[in-house]
């Protein structure tokens, strides 16, 4: 019951972050996009899910954690390694929006290769994330591998299963950052040459 509770409180925030984006762009003067305004809600909306998934199973067991990415996977049709996925894409996919919308809005080579890379993070995160519970699983993708996959990659950072949750949803959200600001660093160099 207490998850719910957690789940209906990120979301809300989520919605109010959302408005209060498009509130800020109102009140700097710009012109209000509604077709950009509702994306970047999304996203914001999308890393809030991500983020409500990964504080629901804070404290849960294993089989309560699995029931939630297994309810989440059913959305599309799959199971646990699919509501991995999508709450991990999802987050990434929302933080890529945001990084893209509001820090590598530019024009110039860097903010356009940021942008790219950006999205790449956020997929190669997802992926390795997913690959990271295989890898640490006993047996692969299999109910028990992700159960074992979770809990090892948990015990790395001092936790349990849902503390390895957290990691694998949140990887792809730092990856996200990760390679749209090394992209754009590199790229930077690039854009200052072109001036001279």
């Amino acid at each position: 019951m207490k998850n719910n509770y957690v789940k209906k409180f990120v979301f809300i925030l989520a919605i109010v972050l959302s408005v209060a984006l498009w509130g800020t762009n109102c009140i700097a003067g710009d012109q209000p996009d509604m077709v950009d305004d509702m994306r970047v809600g999304r996203a914001v909306r999308s890393i809030g899910a991500a983020g409500a998934t990964a504080v629901a199973v804070k404290g849960a067991s294993g089989a309560a954690i699995m029931s939630e990415l297994a309810a989440t996977g059913a959305v599309v049709g799959g199971g646990v390694v699919a509501g991995t996925a999508i709450t991990a894409g999802a987050g990434g996919a929302g933080a890529a929006t945001l990084m893209n919308e509001y820090v590598f809005d530019g024009d110039t080579k860097a903010d356009e290769a940021a942008r790219v890379g950006t999205y790449t993070g956020a997929a190669v995160g997802t992926a390795g994330g997913i690959a990271a519970v295989s890898a640490a699983g006993t047996a692969g993708l299999s109910a028990a591998g992700i159960t074992s996959g979770l809990a090892s990659i948990g015990a790395a950072v001092g936790g349990g299963m849902a503390a390895g949750t957290v990691v694998v949803v949140a990887a792809p959200i730092a990856a996200a950052a990760a390679v749209g600001g090394a992209v754009y660093w590199l790229f930077s160099d690039s854009d200052e040459d072109d001036d001279k």
